[in-house]
Formats: C-alpha cells, structure tokens, sequence
C-alpha cells in the first residue's frame, strides 16, 4: 500500500454562541468525558501512521489550530449568509472532490462529526475486506465506504478509503453523481450509490467501530464497551486522564486458558497488591451504571494464585445475578489496589434530577 493521506473535513455550522469563546466547530465539541469528537479521529488515524493530515474548515478555525497544531490546515472560504443559516451542505463535496484531485496515493477521508475507534480505519483499509467478485479489472481496487448496518438499510458512518488506483473512477462518479441528483455531501452520494447500485461500490460495515456523533446509540455501542475497553480508550485519548495499570481478560479465554490469564496477571503486577473487578456489557454505558452489582475482590496478590483464582472465579459467578445471562463480551478487569487514599468520591457531568 502506498502512503495515505487523510483528509477531515469540518464544514458544518458548529455550536455559536454569543460568546465567541463559548462557540465550538463540529470536531471540538465536547463529551462527559472532557474528549472530543476530534481527539477520537487523531487517535484512530495514527494507527496508519498517515503521511499527512489536513483538516478543512472554517468555523472557529482557529480553535482546532490551537489544538491540533501537528495538522495541515486548509480554510475553505464559505457564504456568511449561508454560514449564518447553518447551510453549508455544498461546500462538502466539492471539497472533497479537490482534495482527491490535488493530492498523491491511497486516502482516508473523514467527516468532522465521526466517532472512530482504530479498528475502523483498520478495517477500511485492510485488502481481506475486498469482495473479489466486485473487482472491475485485476489489479483495480474499490472506493470502501465505511457504514453503519443494522437500520433497514446501510447509512454512512462518516469515513471511506480511496486506493490511488481508484480515484479516477471515483472523481468521475462524484461529478456524474452531481449531475444526477444535485448531491452534495458525503452522506447523499452514499446514498445514491446504493441506490443505483454502482459498480465501483463497496461498503464495509463499521458497526461498533465508529459511530456518527449525533446517533446516540452508535455511540454507546462504539464507546462502552465495560469498564477494562472503557478505561484503555480513556488512556489513549488524553494524557490527562490518569488511568491505572491493566489485565482485562473475557470469560471466555479464563475458561479456555485460566494459568495463562494467571500467568499474565502475575507478570504484570508481581508482588502488587491488586483487585479484581467486573467489566461486563451491562455496567458503565450510556443508560447504566449497574455500580456495586457485581462483584470486586480487594486485597489480592498476584504472586498468590489460588486465591486470585477463586477470586475471579467469584466475580465471574455475579455476572448471573438477576437472572443476567453472560454474555461473549463479558471480562474480567484486574488492576493495582490503591492504597493511602486521602480523599475519594465520585464526580457528576450533570445535575441529576434536571438532567
């Protein structure tokens, strides 16, 4: 594969506000978390090592500039009318179709408002994802359209890959598609190419991966996934969060191979005083926190495995309280007892009885 170039594109209206300092662009607006929807795309797209990455904008620009200054930055000049009204569909693809035709090799392109996990791009990118059977010439890959797939029908999840050897084709779909249909973003030539089923069209499922920020439930699925995945994506998206040393393991592979998962918890933490906790699908996600339902053990040792056997045996047993059936995403989530606690608490992003 040759070199890939990304390119993101924030070309919607953002929050405005009164308050100039308080007005954010689509990729910085912000989660419960402190994250936002950017810092999701950085991480996910350094896991390709791109050669560049340029971000497309206008709105509050200058705040995405402070913030991600390793970026190429382009301003698209836009209509204040159109800002003003939030109509900036018609700047998308057009865009996009000069940013294909300006730049060299293989290209990630993403629109400012997606979720994405590593895996996605990953997965986009990866050849055994081609269908063999929609090749029009040997040697000649397909534009993959990441989507979401368990509506009725697919919809754009807000990222596609474009090999070099297909960007000609796809230029001449963009401009043929604009002819057609009057299309102007992303979404609406996603759309029109499933419709009229176009030959130089694939789509890969992205479920989980990578999400839109405004779908609610493609979020939850992408982001929650128990407290062990919740915590590791937590650490990689921001040094400011202090997150503790890890094993997470599923229920399965402690079934399968427990003096393995034994064997690594006892690398990893020696002689350490630790704990271990539940990290199930059904706690610590967006509409539950199931806090105290299943079971933690405190004051282990990872040198002492019967006990820290038993232990994990016993936290695993919880996961069936209330008639809860395990399920294949479950884990277990093994880390270091903090001790000399001056002061703990648990920390609200909103009031709770006016949500």
């Amino acid at each position: 594969m040759s070199s890939i170039t990304v390119g993101i594109f924030d070309l919607g209206r953002g929050t405005g506000r009164l308050d100039s300092a308080l007005s954010q662009p689509i990729s910085l607006l912000q989660f419960s978390d402190g994250s936002v929807t950017l810092d999701w795309i950085k991480l996910a797209i350094e896991s390709i090592n791109p050669s560049k990455t340029i971000y497309f904008g206008s709105y509050q620009i200058q705040k995405v500039i402070e913030k991600f200054p390793d970026f190429d930055f382009r301003y698209t000049q836009v209509d204040k009318s159109q800002e003003a009204e939030g109509e900036l569909d018609e700047y998308e693809i057009n865009s996009v179709s000069a940013f294909i035709k300006q730049t060299q090799g293989d290209l990630v392109i993403v629109t400012a408002n997606t979720i994405l996990l590593p895996e996605a791009i990953e997965k986009l990118i990866s050849t055994e994802t081609i269908d063999s059977n929609l090749l029009e010439k040997e040697g000649e890959l397909l534009v993959r359209w990441g989507a979401l797939s368990e509506g009725p029908a697919p919809i754009f999840s807000g990222v596609l890959f474009i090999p070099a050897s297909a960007r000609v084709n796809f230029i001449r779909e963009v401009e043929q598609s604009i002819r057609e249909a009057s299309i102007q973003t992303l979404s609406q030539l996603f759309e029109h190419c499933l419709e009229t089923q176009r030959k130089q069209f694939q789509w890969i499922a992205l479920d989980g991966v990578c999400a839109p920020n405004q779908n609610q439930k493609a979020i939850a699925k992408t982001l929650f996934k128990g407290k062990a995945k919740t915590l590791e994506q937590l650490r990689n998206i921001s040094a400011d969060f202090v997150v503790l040393d890890q094993v997470s393991f599923s229920v399965s592979q402690w079934i399968d191979d427990s003096k393995q998962v034994l064997d690594q918890i006892c690398s990893k933490f020696g002689q350490q005083k630790i704990v271990v906790r539940s990290s199930t699908t059904s706690e610590d996600n967006q509409s539950t926190s199931a806090a105290g339902l299943f079971e933690s053990v405190l004051d282990l040792s990872a040198a002492q495995l019967e006990s820290l056997s038993q232990a994990i045996e016993k936290v695993i047993e919880s996961y069936t309280r209330s008639g809860r059936k395990i399920e294949q995403e479950d884990c277990v989530l093994v880390q270091p007892q903090v001790e000399n606690i001056i002061s703990s608490g648990v920390a609200f992003s909103r009031e709770l009885s006016t949500r």
